[in-house]
């Protein structure tokens, strides 16, 4: 089993006090006219721009990969993994359809800037090559 966190905002302090300034002003503005609102718009704010503010614990066990978030939750176990490619900041694995849009939206991102190669080690030893070798 692997597991680490990986926090995107520690890396790029500037862009994520960016994000979160427009969300807080954004919120700020439409609460000013529908409390109501205000609070949904700001869950989807926050729900859009959670994979760089908050962080994020990644684990690849026997049963497959698991992310939680502090507003997500995702699991993919191995069989509903259809392949695997490199990235700049990790890995995406692709999940299993027809088209390469539904493959991606059935897959997740790895991003794992500083265990690059165990991971890159687990995913072969699990999947084999990545796609496009």
């Amino acid at each position: 089993m692997l597991t680490w966190t990986d926090w995107p905002a520690r890396r790029r302090p500037a862009r994520a006090a960016l994000a979160a300034a427009v969300v807080i002003v954004c919120t700020a503005w439409v609460v000013s006219v529908d409390p109501v609102l205000g609070f949904v718009g700001a869950l989807l704010l926050l729900a859009s721009v959670r994979d760089g503010l908050f962080p994020t614990r990644f684990r690849l066990s026997d049963g497959g990969v698991d992310l939680v978030n502090p507003l997500r939750t995702r699991s993919l176990d191995w069989g509903g993994v259809g392949g695997w490619q490199p990235r700049t900041d990790g890995f995406e694995l692709l999940g299993r359809g027809r088209s390469a849009a539904m493959r991606r939206r059935r897959g997740v991102v790895l991003r794992c800037p500083d265990l690059r190669d165990e991971v890159m080690h687990e995913l072969r030893a699990r999947l084999g090559a990545p796609e496009g070798t």
